[in-house]
């Protein structure tokens, strides 16, 4: 019989992969005949045991003999016995003896390695096979507490994602939307020219400087007057050392007008671009005779320098309503800049409104803090390429800034400004004092057109609104 042969067994008897103990009383069931393939027919017929005789009494056990005479039992109701043959065999055909071996019987076909042990005990498995066991339930183990940990770190960056978008939201809602109050602003001029103090004061300080801020940036041709000096101490005065420019920009056709007066305490050097060719002029005391010259080299009047020195380092022009609004929005959601304060002020016969306006590093990352750059942020917002507009701010990208920003409240548009740079905020946190520090005076004009510059005159440039710088 075949033990890999699955359709050899008899599954209506005892399956003969189990063990079964054989006694020399044991008689063949008259079913089981065969269970003896090697035997001819008429052996089998021959040697077919007969029905059981009943008995007066059962005999008295006798002494074993070896493979001869099995000692008597008693009869068990439930199991058949064997009666071994009365004949002799003959020694070729004598059986082995079986040694109650189970799996050992003709019927099994000789030793099989399937059959359990002879104790019937649960085979044994080899030491090396318990390591693997144990090797499998660690790498099992190990699996599931990486698992378990991926799965963790993955809810808490899910959890940690969500916090910080629950805390952006949070403080995006808290930031004051923007508003605009031209009307308000132009509401505060009375007939005679004068400004109405109680609406001045009922002014929302933030929209005010919105509104000016925002019509500059609309303005398509924008022209600034600016006088820089830098000083050793913050709000130094200025000394003999400064320099004055004059910059009109058509932000729609790119046309733009530059010149420059630098002075120093041996006299000043003017510098004027017409048709891209630098002409300079040497007005120093070292100089006997002075007149324009054209210069060897026009780097200073390319767009990209010339744009540095556009407007006020702050705003730009020729923006659409939207732009403009794109621009002051995303400025406003950075939340660096604040307005603290509008007042009245009058120069020179006129009455302005003055806004005091800060703008404050703030931290972008674990180790960026942002004060100027703010402006580029919220210039990039609109989708206008900054090169190409051109845009650009002045001063570090980490500094801040103290301004007083005036402007005309019958147009809504700055005419001047006094702007210092404040001390920026390096990775750690902390201030950094700068080695100089940079002031700016900026005056403001929109005129409808540029109007070409000549070699016609030597006339510093200077200011017509705050007379007095």
């Amino acid at each position: 019989m075949d033990p890999n042969n699955q359709k050899s067994n008899d599954t209506n008897d005892q399956s003969i992969f189990e063990p079964r103990q054989f006694s020399e009383s044991e008689e063949i069931r008259p079913n089981m005949t065969h269970s003896y393939p090697w035997r001819s027919d008429s052996e089998i017929a021959q040697q077919q045991p007969q029905p059981a005789q009943p008995q007066a009494a059962p005999q008295p056990a006798q002494p074993q003999q070896p493979a001869v005479q099995p000692p008597s039992t008693p009869q068990q109701p439930a199991q058949s016995q064997w009666t071994p043959p009365t004949t002799a065999m003959p020694p070729a055909q004598t059986p082995r003896p079986m040694n109650n071996m189970p799996g050992m019987g003709p019927q099994f076909g000789g030793p099989m390695a399937e059959l359990p042990p002879l104790s019937g005990e649960m085979p044994q498995a080899p030491h090396h096979k318990k390591k693997m066991n144990i090797k499998k339930l660690l790498f099992i183990g190990g699996l599931t507490v990486f698992a378990l940990l991926i799965i963790g770190l993955a809810i808490a960056v899910v959890l940690s994602f969500s916090s910080a978008k629950k805390e952006e939201k949070a403080k995006q809602a808290a930031i004051t939307p923007v508003s605009y109050n031209a009307n308000a602003i132009k509401a505060t001029v009375n007939a005679d020219g004068t400004l109405a103090t109680g609406k001045v004061q009922a002014l929302n300080k933030t929209a005010t400087f919105y509104t000016a801020f925002k019509q500059a940036a609309m303005q398509p041709i924008v022209h600034t007057k600016w006088d820089v000096f830098y000083t050793a101490k913050e709000n130094g005065k200025r000394t003999d050392q400064y320099t004055m420019f004059d910059v009109t920009a058509d932000y729609k056709s790119k046309s733009f007008t530059y010149s420059d007066d630098a002075y120093s305490n041996i006299g000043v050097l003017k510098t004027r671009c017409i048709d891209g060719q630098q002409y300079t002029y040497n007005g120093s005391k070292l100089v006997a005779t002075a007149g324009w010259q054209p210069a060897s080299d026009s780097t200073t009047c390319k767009q990209s320098v010339v744009a540095t020195r556009m407007s006020d380092g702050l705003n730009t022009g020729g923006l659409t309503d939207k732009q403009a609004d794109t621009f002051i929005q995303s400025l406003n959601k950075s939340q660096s800049l604040g307005v603290k304060s509008v007042t009245i002020v009058d120069k020179a016969g006129h009455k302005y409104l003055k806004l005091h306006v800060t703008v404050t590093p703030k931290q972008q990352t674990s180790r960026v803090y942002w004060g100027m750059q703010n402006f580029m942020s919220a210039f990039q917002s609109t989708g206008i390429t900054p090169e190409k507009y051109p845009y650009t701010y002045f001063g570090p990208a980490n500094a801040g800034l103290e301004m007083d920003y005036y402007i005309d409240p019958a147009t809504t548009l700055p005419v001047f400004s006094m702007i210092d740079l404040t001390p920026g905020i390096n990775n750690q946190g902390a201030k950094v004092t700068p080695d100089t520090w940079s002031q700016r005076l900026v005056e403001y004009d929109f005129p409808k057109a540029v109007t070409p510059l000549t070699l016609d005159d030597v006339a510093p440039i200077a200011f017509t609104t705050w007379p007095e710088f």
